[in-house]
Parts: structure tokens; sequence; C-alpha cells
């Protein structure tokens, strides 16, 4: 899912169309991250592959949740890990990816 998300945004961002975006505001609840920026999720994408190789679990958070959309507990059963963790995976992954993006100068 989320090599198709990207390839959808890169094939969308090559277009060379005018208008604005329209964001999409999500229920907080079922999907934490809310819209992404095209462009900033393909620089996720970037940094997933990073943070797949320091902590593939964590990895694998960010991708269900942002690409995937879905849930703590969907995920939580997904990976067979409790909720709470994968909430403290999600806080972890969120300070990191604004780190790397703060040191990469894209933030």
């Amino acid at each position: 899912m989320r090599h198709f998300v990207i390839d959808y945004l890169r094939a969308k961002m090559s277009q060379k169309r005018e208008g604005a975006r329209a964001r999409v505001e999500l229920d907080e609840e079922r999907h934490p991250a809310r819209a992404v920026d095209p462009d900033r999720a393909i620089d996720i994408e970037r940094l997933l592959v990073r943070l797949t190789e320091e902590a593939p679990r964590k990895a694998r958070v960010v991708e269900l949740l942002v690409f995937g959309g879905m849930g703590f507990t969907e995920i939580a059963k997904q990976l067979d890990v409790s909720v709470m963790t994968v909430r403290r995976d999600w806080q972890f992954c969120r300070a990191w990816l604004c780190a790397a993006l703060a040191e990469a100068g894209e933030a």
C-alpha cells in the first residue's frame, strides 16, 4: 500500500496542474496522522527506508498509520503488541521524523 500511495503522489506531482489542493481532515481517533501533504509524504517515504534499518517495528507503525490509514488498535492487533506500545512507537517516530526533516533542512 505504501508503494502504491507514493507512486500515485509522485505521478500526481509530476503533472503540471493548476489549482489548489484541498486539505482533507480525518477523524483524530481513527487516523491521528491526519492528511499528509504529498510533498511531505514523499519525504516520509524516504526517511522510512532509514527508519526501517534502525527500528523495523516502529517503521511499520508509521507505514500502517500514515499510508495504511489504520488506527492504533488495528495496528496493535496487526503487529501483535499492545496499544500502548503502538502509541509509544508513534510518539518516538513523530519525534524522529521531525528531527530527521529538520536535519535535512526540510522542516
